[in-house]
């Protein structure tokens, strides 16, 4: 098969700043040989099959997709259905099947920690091997840290499920985001003043800590700024307050960037003493905001 295309391979759950420089190495090699930019990944966590622990992720699919295209230059994702047969398959033939065979690559980026085939047998020194052999390039992408430790898809994890959207930001190189239909709720928002935007935190998503957030809305293709507090429960959900919007939004898809933890969950005594405390954390985030 004729080599056509400069290949990144990864789960890239996250897509953060170490997945990011991977998948840039390959969209550079692409622009430099006339070649298609691909990213080879899975549409679950590989980790999550082989172990039978879930692993929640940092990315819907689709956002993760969108920002390998919109951000990395990736011009096609291929996404492999990581099912048995794939993780039983043998190292070598992922290899000879897949990447040589299916892709066509010319170039292939990964990271230091890439593994593949049945019981991870395949990392980086027989991705590099086989390469040599093939005549395909290849570009094997060390362990990157920033603040005192590595930037991996655990580390950012643990410091969402903390409400560190701050720190976690910083590894990511972008906001945590994510998206959902804005859907119905009690309206008791709109009853004291402040209404919400209500999405559901998407499932398998990692969720953030209970607690009022500021943060973005992307509504009807223009950003806002706002408030939300995230509520746990039988169905999680994200409580968006945009301070310059006060449209009907029910049933259009929102983004929504958690850009800073305010506080935790609380009980009020009353729904006076509710309204005053929303007041004060619209406050805080208008005093964010404006600092910036």
């Amino acid at each position: 098969m004729e080599k056509s295309c400069a290949a990144a391979l990864g789960f890239f759950d996250g897509v953060h700043e170490a997945h990011m420089r991977v998948l840039k190495s390959a969209a550079r090699y692409a622009a430099s040989h006339n070649l298609e930019p691909v990213a080879v990944t899975f549409d679950r966590s590989p980790k999550a099959l082989v172990t039978g622990v879930d692993v929640p992720l940092i990315c819907t699919p689709e956002d993760r997709v969108r920002i390998m295209h919109e951000e990395a230059g990736i011009a096609r994702v291929v996404t492999l259905p990581f099912d048995a047969s794939l993780r039983d398959m043998d190292a070598h033939i992922f290899l000879e099947d897949i990447v040589l065979g299916s892709l066509g690559a010319a170039y292939c980026a990964a990271g230091y920690d890439y593994r593949f085939g049945a019981a991870g047998a395949g990392d980086a020194a027989l991705l590099q091997e086989f390469c040599a052999a093939h005549g395909i390039a290849c570009e094997i992408v060390p362990q990157m840290e920033k603040d005192g430790g590595k930037i991996s898809s655990t580390r950012i994890r643990e410091l969402i499920v903390s409400g560190d959207v701050e720190e976690a930001s910083a590894l990511l190189g972008r906001p945590f985001t994510f998206s959902g239909e804005v859907i119905h709720g009690k309206a008791l928002g709109r009853t004291l003043g402040f209404p919400t935007m209500n999405i559901a935190v998407p499932a398998g998503l990692v969720l953030p800590a209970a607690g009022v957030y500021i943060c973005r809305a992307l509504v009807a293709g223009e950003w806002r700024r706002a408030v939300c507090n995230v509520a746990h429960g039988d169905r999680p959900l994200c409580e968006i307050h945009a301070f310059d919007y006060g449209g009907d939004a029910y049933g259009l898809s929102v983004r929504v960037e958690l850009l800073r933890f305010v506080r935790g969950m609380r009980r009020f005594d009353s729904l006076e003493a509710l309204t005053r405390q929303v007041d004060c954390d619209k406050k805080v985030a208008l005093d964010w905001f404006s600092s910036r």
